[in-house]
């Protein structure tokens, strides 16, 4: 069976910006593929991603509407994700926009900052990583999804994802689903608690 190492083999997150999302699959696709009877959308409908590209706003950036951090991922629907009318599950469009809009926040540049390729092997980084950004993506406080379209086997849709805001205690992220047409499929807002440790409790 693969290692962990070698399922992050060519990821150079310290300096791809996709990189630290596709980090994140990958180890979601290990841990599945380690524990098959881990099972469920979530992990199913995870194996059809893959990240088109990332990028962070800029720290002279003056517009305040420009979002944090952007993400978008390319998905295609499968069959093993579908309901009786044969389109993709709502509950899978939202457990995919909840793990994706999730995902997004490990792009953040604060997460990279003490990794150093050239000292240390990404796999034991990468655990520290987990540490790191864990508190960081927190619990769903609410989760609103607006479905326009159905999606169907074989269909290919883009998902970008937004940061919106970060403060020390909340997050809020926009998402939409759309084609290579631009032709909206769903949208959705994600309002999340961070889980400090003292806080946690509280919520």
């Amino acid at each position: 069976m693969a290692t962990l190492n070698e399922y992050l083999s060519g990821l150079q997150p310290k300096t791809v910006l996709g990189d630290r999302i596709k980090l994140f699959l990958q180890m979601t696709q290990f841990f599945h593929d380690t524990n098959k009877d881990n099972t469920g959308f979530a992990l199913d409908a995870m194996e059809q991603v893959k990240v088109v590209g990332a990028r962070l706003r800029s720290k002279d950036e003056k517009d305040p509407s420009v979002p944090s951090a952007t993400v978008i991922f390319e998905i295609t629907c499968a069959n093993n994700v579908l309901n009786p009318m044969g389109s993709m599950h709502g509950g899978c469009v939202a457990t995919l926009y909840d793990n994706l809009s999730t995902y997004s926040v490990s792009v953040l540049q604060q997460y990279w900052e003490e990794f150093d390729p050239e000292k240390e092997n990404l796999e034991t980084y990468a655990l520290k990583f987990i540490n790191k950004v864990q508190p960081d993506m927190g619990v769903s406080r609410q989760l609103q999804v607006i479905y326009l379209r159905a999606l169907v086997p074989g269909q290919k849709v883009f998902l970008e994802v937004n940061l919106v805001s970060s403060s020390k205690r909340y997050a809020t992220y926009t998402a939409r689903m759309y084609d290579g047409q631009g032709r909206v499929y769903s949208t959705m807002t994600h309002d999340k608690a961070k889980t400090l440790p003292e806080r946690v409790t509280k919520l």
